[in-house]
């Protein structure tokens, strides 16, 4: 039955509400060009290098200094108004080159998360710092795009890599 063609106080169903403003990460199957593994982290950690150098014009080198910027392109997306679900591949991608700027600067490993761990850290790979200390890039990434500026990239680095064992 059409709208014009319903009866005088014939009751019709609301919609459900649609979530208004950027949405956080569901956890959905994620549309990366490659297998999410171990292996592939540096290539995802170059895609989002040379998106960089094309929105910022910023040579990644994946030192300490990257991470401004990456802090910078995700203030850029929060102020589009998106979210962490909407850009779930790319903050992967940026995720990776956070871990990467640790492998390169810190002498860090990617690690795979223990499967009584996956609940807690929501993301299948850490790093593995020398002195045994692991961090989650991945995460960090998507926290910040989710939650702004209280949860920067830059601070969560020199945290860590001020951490004692």
């Amino acid at each position: 039955m059409g709208l014009f063609n319903r009866k005088k106080n014939e009751h019709v169903p609301t919609p459900a509400a649609v979530p208004s403003g950027p949405q956080p990460f569901e956890n959905r199957p994620l549309r990366l060009p490659a297998p999410p593994t171990i292996e592939n982290m540096p290539a995802f950690a170059a895609s989002a290098a040379r998106a960089i150098k094309d929105i910022e014009n910023h040579e990644v080198t994946y030192s300490p200094s990257d991470l401004a910027v990456v802090d910078k392109v995700i203030d850029d997306m929060r102020a589009e108004g998106m979210g962490s679900n909407d850009l779930a591949e790319t903050l992967w991608s940026m995720g990776a080159l956070v871990g990467e700027v640790m492998v390169h600067t810190n002498g860090g490993r990617w690690v795979d998360v223990l499967p009584e761990h996956a609940g807690l850290f929501g993301f299948p790979f850490l790093i593995e710092l020398p002195n045994g200390n692991t961090t989650n890039p991945l995460g960090k990434v998507f926290k910040r795009m989710d939650n702004g500026p209280g949860d920067a990239i830059v601070a969560f680095y020199e945290i860590l890599v001020t951490a004692k064992e």
